[in-house]
């Protein structure tokens, strides 16, 4: 069933719920629902593409070819049947981890970094 737009209990309901996240996009910028999923501790199953490769691991996930139009489907549900013998436990404990890594501080952290050494070479206007 597709639920639509899911929002606060209802969602962390959902996550409890849930054993692997799947997210068949083919595009996203960043990721912040594989995001979401790896700090409620879900392991994913996401297509390859530039989103997920700044933040998947394979200690909690895997990344699907998704190149080919007429292979997407293939690929996907051969990733869904190796999932069934994942140790999901060890992974989720694993995307909670690495989730801690993407938390609001440290990102804006990072981001003060990344402006500090623009403004010292001149890059940007004070």
């Amino acid at each position: 069933n597709f639920l639509g737009n899911v929002i606060g209990k209802r969602k962390i309901e959902l996550y409890k719920k849930t054993k692997v996240f799947i997210s068949p996009s083919l595009f996203e910028p960043f990721g912040i629902v594989i995001v979401e999923n790896m700090a409620s501790g879900i392991p994913i199953i996401t297509a390859d593409h530039e989103g997920a490769r700044t933040i998947m691991k394979s200690s909690f996930g895997v990344m699907v070819p998704f190149g080919k139009k007429e292979s997407r489907a293939r690929n996907l549900a051969e990733a869904i049947l190796k999932s069934l013998k994942w140790n999901t436990k060890k992974m989720g404990l694993a995307a909670i981890k690495e989730a801690k890594e993407y938390s609001y501080n440290k990102i804006a952290d990072k981001t003060l970094v990344i402006f500090e050494k623009a403004l010292s070479k001149g890059m940007l206007h004070k």
